[in-house]
């Protein structure tokens, strides 16, 4: 075997000392930095995943409390003790106005038991929102254009199956829970396929199941929620994935919406075990780190999932980074050292064992020991310099990657520490969103409170006092029945003593007919009784009206719900409201005369401008209803523009009008002039709501015995900032 010479195994042994120096401090260095930085990313991501699910979580929970909501409310329908007396068409407009009031919500629906609602099913076959059964089940959904439209719910292929409910409504009567089933794929009239999300709260009246409350929530926001999202410099993405396992969004790529997540992530059945156990996993897979945890919406066990994805080498790229700029400082050092060694290994001769000990003090890591060769000659002199000048430079070398390497652990520690902050404020943020949640269920809870109050205290009292009044007939009729008995009683008993006397008088026995007087008085008693018990209940019965007058009075007192401006054709509305109101003229026999003008659109609430019409048109149709003397009783309406910026409506009717000493009065909250059956508050809130519009309301001149007629004035122009009435306004 051929022997190496003294320069190459000095060379080669530099070479490897220095090799093996910068190999270990590069990979320590880089082990501990792709380390550091992939806990980092784990904590990262799931600090992401779980501010997300609780922003989904959110929005979510505002449909579910909603529909509970409501499900709590119509309850009371089929409350035994005090029901309330809420007719079909009142419930199908009261799920039309909380869809108005919620843009979020692509439908709304209630679907109850056959024959539940009010045993009239077959009365309603057929009729708008009902099929051909006629149970009450009717679904309120919106289009692309946001237009909103009444259906059959049991005619839609994605709640209903063959004509009946599909399996969410007996999963809820068997559960009495709220829950949300899908994601759902749904396609619209133009074809395109789109996700919801269908919260089902129950309808459970003193523990019964009559039926279910639901909201369909479109899912169109996880997708843009996904896409907004910003993960790594845009090199991360997110999905949001149902409790059934399909996907309900995923960050750039859309077409993967409604399929199952077995499709992108492969075999997940272990994940998904883990999952609904409701572990927050982190692990890697293909190449990438995946970040889950699940979040609850309902009372069920079907968590959903939200997953954040970064690819590895975006998570360790800044220490691959560093590790290469240390790799080429070291072989840049090497290059220098070993051309360093080879010169000066040629001039090596006699000073060997001097230069191997200075050699072998190097080669264990000691550079403080200078090397001293005592030579004449020049060659020597300079190996023994440059050897030394090459001491020097290692020594300073090592001792500035010592202190690169102290500061790279500062920049980790600084790092970290920022990190831990950004934590701290993620926390903050979490506590923030929190309490925002709790505010805004809090809130949905007050604007559907506030709605019902309003529908409760303008349609519910008029029925409401009928009813007192037909109770107050039969305590009337009860008391001359009871006395009717008495007399009868008394009437029995002076005949039977009639009949013994003259039984006794002619001193034959008794006759056959005195022996059914017994039974006889036993009847009388009987029916006295069944009577006293009959007024009892009569008694009661007004005592409970009576106090619902109460409570519906207190309900008025609630505040209105937010406005929703938008722009309102009062010729339109007019009909609407005629049409709404069409079997009480019919029935009346009263003559509508319309003089409607086709007049420029309002900016306005729509439920608001609807109860000033609505209110007036009911009291007109009041007071003709009591006036027997009136041979043609007629209704004037009258719509037109007034100069360039008001809009005036008359409501007139031949009526008795109303009386000089109470014309100073109508306006004011609480005064009525038509007994119990009047609240009182229908003008007093109509002219709050005409002021609030800058126009206002009022009651023309206009004799006693010739009717009412009143004006409404609109401003068309919102932006004027007072209004004043003027009597040359105020005329017919």
């Amino acid at each position: 075997m051929k022997r190496q010479s003294l320069k190459t195994k000095i060379v080669l042994l530099a070479a490897c000392c220095l090799l093996l120096t910068g190999s270990m401090v590069v990979i320590y260095s880089a082990h501990f930095l792709q380390k550091r930085a992939m806990n980092d990313a784990k904590e990262q991501l799931l600090a992401i995943a779980r501010a997300q699910a609780a922003n989904i979580q959110a929005e979510m929970a505002v449909a579910l409390n909603t529909s509970h909501t409501l499900s709590q409310i119509l309850s009371e329908v089929k409350n035994s003790d005090n029901p309330l007396d809420l007719q079909r068409y009142e419930a199908i407009d009261l799920l039309r106005g909380i869809l108005m009031e919620n843009p979020k919500f692509s439908g709304i629906f209630t679907c109850w038991d056959k024959k539940a609602y009010d045993y009239l099913d077959s009365g309603f076959a057929d009729e708008e929102g009902h099929d051909s059964s006629g149970r009450f089940a009717p679904y309120w959904h919106r289009n692309e254009q946001g237009k909103m439209t009444l259906s059959p719910l049991l005619i839609s292929p994605y709640h209903s199956i063959a004509g009946e409910p599909g399996i969410w409504y007996e999963m809820s009567r068997k559960s009495h829970h709220n829950q949300v089933q899908g994601p759902i794929i749904v396609t619209n009239e133009n074809g395109k396929n789109h996700l919801i999300a269908v919260t089902v709260s129950p309808i459970i009246p003193e523990g019964q199941f009559v039926g279910v409350v639901g909201i369909d929530i479109d899912l169109t926001f996880l997708q843009a929620m996904a896409d907004n999202m910003n993960i790594f410099n845009n090199q991360g993405k997110m999905a949001v994935i149902g409790y059934n396992g399909t996907i309900a969004a995923f960050t750039g790529n859309p077409d993967s919406l409604g399929q199952h997540i077995e499709q992108i992530y492969g075999d997940t059945e272990d994940l998904q075990k883990r999952i609904k156990l409701a572990e927050e996993i982190v692990e890697i897979r293909d190449g990438q780190l995946h970040a889950f945890t699940s979040f609850q919406i309902d009372q069920s066990d079907r968590p959903w999932q939200v997953a954040v994805v970064v690819p590895i080498n975006r998570v360790v790229a800044a220490p691959i980074s560093l590790m290469w700029k240390q790799i080429i400082l070291f072989a840049a050092i090497t290059v220098v050292v070993l051309i360093a060694a080879f010169f000066g290994a040629l001039s090596l001769t006699k000073p060997l064992s001097t230069l191997v000990d200075g050699m072998k003090s190097i080669k264990d890591g000691d550079f403080s020991k200078e090397l001293i060769v005592r030579s004449h000659d020049e060659e020597i002199d300079e190996v023994v310099t440059v050897f030394n000048l090459m001491r020097i430079k290692l020594d300073e070398t090592l001792h500035e990657l010592q202190e690169h390497q102290e500061k790279l652990e500062e920049k980790v520690s600084m790092r970290t520490f920022q990190l831990k902050g950004k934590n701290k404020e993620l926390e903050v943020a979490m506590e923030a969103i929190k309490d925002a949640q709790e505010q805004l269920l809090q809130n949905e809870k007050l604007a559907v409170v506030g709605q019902m109050s309003g529908i409760v205290a303008h349609e519910v009292l008029n029925p409401v006092a009928a009813v007192s009044i037909r109770i107050e007939s039969n305590i009337e009729q009860a008391n001359r029945s009871l006395e009717v008995i008495d007399k009868l009683n008394t009437l029995l008993a002076k005949l039977e003593k009639e009949l013994q006397n003259a039984a006794e008088q002619i001193g034959k026995e008794k006759p056959t007919l005195l022996k059914d007087f017994p039974m006889l008085f036993k009847i009388g008693t009987s029916l006295r009784m069944n009577q006293q018990a009959r007024l009892e209940d009569f008694y009661f019965l007004d005592k409970q009206i009576n106090r619902v007058v109460r409570i519906i009075d207190n309900l008025r007192q609630m505040s209105k719900s937010r406005q929703h401006i938008e722009p309102i054709h009062l010729d339109k509305m007019i009909n609407e409201v005629l049409d709404d109101m069409g079997d009480g003229l019919r029935k009346r026999k009263i003559q509508v005369l319309p003089n409607i003008s086709s007049v420029p659109p309002l900016q306005a609430d729509h439920s608001e401008i609807y109860s000033i019409v609505s209110n007036l048109v009911r009291n007109a149709v009041q007071s003709l209803e009591k006036q027997d003397r009136v041979p043609e009783k007629r209704l004037l309406i009258h719509l037109a523009r007034r100069s360039d910026n008001f809009l005036e409506l008359v409501i007139q009717d031949n009526g008795i009008g109303i009386e000089p000493e109470h014309r100073n009065s109508i306006f004011e909250p609480g005064f009525t002039s038509k007994g119990r059956t009047g609240t009182g508050l229908g003008l007093s809130f109509s002219r709050k709501v005409a002021r609030s519009y800058h126009g206002d309301l009022v009651l023309l001149n206009q004799k006693y015995g010739e009717g009412a007629a009143f004006q409404v004035l609109l401003p068309l122009n919102q932006e004027q900032k007072e209004f004043k009435f003027s009597e040359s306004m105020a005329s017919s």
